[in-house]
């Protein structure tokens, strides 16, 4: 009688075996130009990035090194080279893309909006850690509370932006064509609310292109104030699709699994 059984093989020799191009290339050449106009934005917030990860982004993006060479640098998979350095790129898109405040500063934008002070805190600590359970902890509450709380107050974020933006279109003339298309979209996304036609998700990526709007008003007719807070809402959707986004997420080592062969 035949015995079959697994044995573990180490990913690094595994992934040796077969083509060394960078097949997992996590960034689009088109998307160079992206790089070249944020570039002293994404140098700034290096710091902010887990240490490995920092280390990637810098052999890559900066030294030209390919992720089969940095891959055998640090021993570890090109796949994994490439999934840390696309975490790492959508953190830095994150960290370039929110508005430059504090944590304090946004807790007291945000307090005369919130149902409680506790409210408010959520929503400051999640800005700057975007983790659940550390909030949490700060916090001293459970961690479902603070993902119920924060997802309810984002709806309640969502509609004082409607009602911002609709004060803001009626304190100018209706007849300019960057007025008008604010208010024609918020008209359309009102009335497909009303309907019930919208899923949650659909009605925050229709706020979202309102922002979008505010936010390339000419200087003549830009509200600093509304603006923020349009960015505000913004970053909050994300992190409420993207929770730990700034958080390092810990993989299992290969060599703490078991050494066992199944027979």
């Amino acid at each position: 009688m035949s015995v079959h059984f697994i044995q573990p093989v180490d990913p690094q020799e595994l992934a040796s075996r077969f083509s060394t191009d960078d097949t997992l290339d996590p960034l689009p050449r088109q998307d160079e130009d992206w790089k070249k106009l944020h570039l002293e934005k994404i140098k700034a917030v290096m710091d902010r990035l887990p240490a490995r990860e920092a280390d990637f982004v810098r052999l890559y993006f900066f030294l030209n090194k390919k992720q089969t060479d940095i891959a055998e640098i640090f021993n570890i998979t090109q796949a994994a080279v490439s999934y840390r350095i696309k975490r790492a790129l959508n953190r830095i898109r994150f960290l370039i893309e929110i508005p430059e405040v504090t944590k304090d500063d946004l807790y007291a934008d945000l307090l005369p909006v919130m149902p409680t002070k506790l409210d408010a805190r959520i929503f400051a600590e999640m800005f700057e850690s975007t983790c659940q359970s550390e909030v949490a902890e700060i916090l001293d509450i459970s961690q479902g509370r603070v993902r119920h709380r924060f997802i309810a107050n984002l709806a309640r974020l969502g509609q004082v932006l409607v009602d911002r933006a609709y004060a803001w279109t009626r304190r100018n003339d209706e007849d300019l064509v960057e007025v008008k298309a604010v208010r024609e979209r918020l008209d359309d996304l009102m009335e497909q609310k009303r309907r019930k036609e919208l899923e949650t998700e659909d009605f925050e990526d229709g706020l979202k292109e309102v922002v979008d709007l505010l936010c390339e008003l000419p200087d003549e007719l830009a509200d600093e104030d509304l603006i923020l807070f349009a960015r505000y809402y913004k970053t909050f959707v994300k992190i409420r699709y993207n929770f730990n986004i700034l958080r390092e997420i810990k993989l299992p080592k290969w060599s703490n699994r078991s050494k066992k062969t199944i027979q």
